[in-house]
């Protein structure tokens, strides 16, 4: 087993991705079950978006809503399966250099290195323990309406999901299957995300902090350390490309483009609920 999967900098969130075989895995029959079932899940969420357009504009504005969880939670499925050798190096890249501040590093930064563990640890604990609220929450208010209602409601051309035996079957790939996968693909990813955006505030401040310590009279001394200075802001900035979080690899998600959908998605609301008006 990789000694990263130990880091307590990622806590229960790596290991989440290797028991789901995103990661570390060669086998590819976990992924594809999974990403079998991602797919029938979101194809028949598209037809029933379709067809029920003209229903009702408050479920059409729920299904949009799942329909969107849905597409993130597949868009980061596929990231993971696609660059999954890049997100094990990465990993051990992280571990390696969390180990090197916690061994070498000046004692303030080592303090805050674990101020920034304990938060990472907190911070994934409250997500799941929201997630399996919320999970529960869908479970018991599919069970609110007098008709069978499945927890993401799904339609196929050629049967009826609601009829024996289809309504059991899906409803129990959603609930034993479908829901668990969604919260342990869709939460690990925000929270190593969020995790490696603290880790890296830390390396900056890590590396003033040996700038800071430039102060030898040894002009060759101080050469010496000025270069080990370069060096790991190299190690930083490794990358060529900004961070950023990118929709589907298509465009940036910055303020300006979320504001932008916001307005569209306005539009389109106000559009529909004037045709259902008429």
């Amino acid at each position: 087993m990789p000694s990263y999967q130990n880091l307590p900098l990622y806590s229960v969130n790596v290991k989440t991705f290797v028991k789901l075989g995103l990661i570390e895995s060669s086998n590819p029959t976990r992924r594809f079950l999974l990403g079998l079932i991602l797919i029938v899940t979101y194809i028949g969420q598209l037809t029933n978006l379709f067809w029920t357009w003209n229903v009702d504009i408050g479920e059409t504005g729920y299904n949009f809503h799942v329909l969107a969880l849905m597409t993130h939670c597949f868009l980061r499925f596929m990231v993971i399966v696609r660059k999954d050798k890049k997100f094990e190096r990465f990993f051990e890249g992280i571990e390696q250099w969390y180990t090197d501040i916690e061994r070498n590093g000046d004692p303030q930064i080592v303090s805050t290195l674990q101020e920034i563990t304990d938060k990472t640890q907190k911070l994934t604990r409250l997500s799941f323990y929201a997630s399996a609220v919320a999970a529960l929450a869908v479970f018991i208010y599919s069970f609110s309406f007098e008709g069978r209602r499945l927890l993401l409601t799904v339609q196929y051309p050629f049967f009826d999901v609601l009829q024996t035996p289809y309504f059991e079957f899906f409803f129990l790939i959603q609930v034993v299957w479908l829901l668990p996968t969604f919260l342990l693909i869709y939460l690990p990813f925000t929270n190593i995300f969020l995790t490696s955006l603290m880790f890296g505030e830390l390396t900056l401040k890590d590396l003033c902090s040996k700038i800071r310590k430039i102060q030898s009279e040894n002009e060759m001394t101080m050469l010496n350390e000025f270069k080990e200075c370069i060096a790991y802001h190299n190690k930083i900035i490794k990358s060529e490309n900004p961070l950023q979080i990118t929709a589907g690899g298509l465009y940036p998600m910055t303020m300006e483009n979320f504001q932008a959908i916001l307005r569209i998605s306005y539009s389109y609301f106000s559009l529909l609920q004037g045709v259902s008006q008429q």
